[in-house]
């Protein structure tokens, strides 16, 4: 589900829910996700959270809440989950899609320019924000039309849309020029971009 559906699903449920009453299963699952996107996830989370409602905010307006394991409760806003690093996360998806590239490229020259073992394989010619940036322009996407998941008990999150996915691997293996660097090399490298 893409960032403007969840966006327009948890809006409903703010105005519709009852307050203070258990959401269902599916809105919480939706909740669990993106709360790990929360600044402050660590603190909202406590000892784990047993679940999900609707309580009032401030002036009139509604908010998530969490019911802690220990039965204590705390709010939290969606859109700041979701505003928070929604570009940090559709970066680290692309970034995993591309991960058997990188691994190629070291396969197949494993020595850094200088002699050195390599460890990294940088994008020399763009850089992968902008590899990245001409992908979504050329096809017509924004950072929002990306649909990122991740299943339980993973810790990573990957596109939803093997499409997507897809596309984005043969841009990236068709325009990426990736040479092999040792840790010393690559940080002078970002160093020199920065």
């Amino acid at each position: 589900m893409n960032k403007s559906k969840v966006q327009k699903e948890l809006s409903g449920v703010l105005n519709n829910a009852i307050l203070w009453v258990r959401l269902d299963d599916g809105v919480s699952n939706i909740l669990a996700d993106i709360l790990k996107l929360h600044p402050d996830y660590k603190e909202k989370v406590g000892v784990g959270v047993k679940e999900f409602f609707v309580r009032p905010a401030s002036y009139g307006k509604r908010c998530f809440g969490i019911r802690r394991i220990d039965g204590s409760t705390t709010d939290f806003s969606y859109r700041k989950c979701l505003s928070n690093s929604t570009r940090a996360l559709v970066m680290s998806v692309a970034r995993g899609a591309i991960v058997e590239q990188m691994r190629d490229c070291l396969r197949k020259n494993h020595v850094c320019n200088c002699g050195c073992v390599a460890q990294h394989a940088h994008h020399s010619d763009r850089s992968f924000v902008t590899l990245f940036r001409c992908w979504l322009m050329q096809s017509g996407l924004s950072l929002s039309d990306v649909g990122m998941t991740s299943n339980e008990n993973e810790t990573e999150t990957h596109f939803t849309d093997i499409e997507q996915e897809k596309s984005w691997q043969i841009y990236h293996s068709n325009n990426a020029v990736l040479v092999p660097l040792c840790d010393q090399c690559h940080k002078k490298k970002h160093q020199i971009r920065q």
